[in-house]
């Protein structure tokens, strides 16, 4: 009862009839009154300096956590895109990561803090986001109107056979729109081209547009549910995404920063992971290959040999338990050891950490041609660990590699740091478990 009172209160959620709409709403009062608690700390910092009990760092620490938790706040609104696991998934990462990168800035330029006030704003900034998600979030389902009954048949069949996420679609009866729009009575209607509607479908879409619905597609459906997009969305020759350049900035130098400040415990290991490459088979220790980067152009890779040096010719899409796979080169490829030298891909800025896998060229050309929307996977950088190689592993052949693209132009039209944080987190489980290694 609280709970609805609270969103009513809001005038802007009293106009929307999503639930996902109030629950998005609702979060911006959530981010605002997690701001105003910085105030009573801060008086209650000075409280206690006055009574010895800290130093003045406490409160210069304290308003210096400002910062990061408006990182937090910008992270947990971007993640209200993705599906309500992958959501929780994330929290407690975004909830920390901006602070740890506070400490370390402090650390570079040998800053004196106090970390009983980072533990503190941490500790507090766990509570307040985690107690609020549980409160404002929904189960994880959307409630969809029928519209256009049929279209509920298209999507079940695209679904059909397809994993799909942690979340699901309940169908709503037409007879809701009888009387007014009930709180929570369904989060969006389901709808197709215009020219498919009568004139009564017509009057009822207006009406929902009037309380402020939001219209779901068969396609837009099937990407929430299966994290990638569909098959009519990939031929589509008028689709295309919008690329994000302030983003990849940050990216380029949060990724060249990130790499330099880890090189005394990856160089190191490249050493160790090359000295065994080069004592188990004959042959060169690294590998090398020309592959197509961001905005189509061509760069050379560089993995840790894998393979005999007698099969190193045509491009070729490695299978499971591939013959031409040395022993040593299948335990690299488990553990995704094979990828470390890219990290100077990265350095030169040909790669980035997280983005799509860069492909072949000749493969690049024989895609291109056959699926208009395959060029636009070269918007952003591409990466050591990408959304599809978390989601689906390898493609070994060309229809994996279809629905290779579909997790890759996913991740360029949702392009954000929380999905790239989501996409770290599944790679440690893919580096644990050897997920999709061939």
């Amino acid at each position: 009862m609280f709970k609805k009172y609270f969103l009513s209160s809001i005038p802007e959620v009293n106009k929307l009839a999503s639930s996902h709409d109030k629950k998005r709403h609702g979060f911006i009062s959530v981010y605002v009154v997690g701001a105003l608690f910085f105030i009573p700390m801060y008086l209650m910092g000075e409280a206690m300096h006055s009574w010895g009990w800290v130093t003045p760092l406490f409160n210069f620490t304290l308003l210096w956590c400002f910062l990061p938790y408006l990182v937090v706040v910008k992270l947990h609104y971007d993640s209200l895109k993705l599906v309500p696991v992958d959501q929780r998934l994330l929290l407690p990462l975004i909830s920390v990561v901006p602070y740890l990168l506070l400490v370390l800035l402090f650390a570079l330029f040998q800053a004196r803090y106090a970390r009983s006030a980072v533990s503190l704003v941490v500790s507090l900034t766990l509570v307040w986001f985690f107690v609020s998600s549980r409160w404002l979030d929904s189960k994880p389902q959307l409630r969809i109107l029928l519209l256009q009954p049929s279209l509920w048949s298209d999507l079940q069949n695209r679904i059909h056979g397809v994993a799909i996420n942690d979340f699901f679609v309940q169908p709503v009866p037409l007879n809701k729109l009888e009387g007014e729009v009930a709180n929570d009575d369904f989060d969006g209607v389901l709808v197709g081209h215009p020219d498919s509607l009568d004139s009564h479908q017509s009057r009822q879409l207006a009406r929902l547009k009037q309380w402020h619905v939001r219209l779901y597609t068969v396609p837009s459906l099937f990407e929430m549910l299966t994290g990638r997009l569909d098959v009519e969305t990939l031929k589509d020759s008028l689709w295309h995404p919008e690329g994000n350049p302030l983003l990849d900035s940050f990216k380029r130098s949060f990724d060249f920063v990130s790499v330099l400040i880890t090189a005394p415990v990856w160089v190191p290991l490249m050493v160790v992971v090359g000295l065994l490459v080069k004592i188990s088979s004959p042959g060169p220790i690294f590998f090398s290959q020309t592959r197509t980067g961001q905005f189509g152009e061509a760069f050379t890779l560089f993995k840790f040999r894998t393979m005999h040096t007698a099969n190193l010719g045509e491009p070729s899409f490695t299978g499971r338990n591939d013959r031409r796979v040395t022993r040593l080169g299948k335990f690299l490829r488990r553990t995704r050891l094979d990828e470390l030298p890219q990290l100077l891909n990265v350095l030169g800025g040909s790669m980035s950490l997280i983005g799509p896998r860069p492909e072949q060229q000749r493969f690049v050309e024989d895609f291109a041609m056959s699926l208009p929307s395959y060029p636009y996977r070269h918007l952003v950088r591409p990466g050591i660990s990408g959304w599809a190689q978390v989601m689906q592993g390898y493609a070994a052949s060309k229809q994996d590699t279809l629905v290779k693209l579909s997790y890759d132009l996913y991740y360029v039209k949702h392009y954000s740091l929380s999905l790239d944080l989501l996409i770290l987190i599944k790679t440690v489980r893919v580096v644990l478990t050897g997920f999709g290694a061939r």
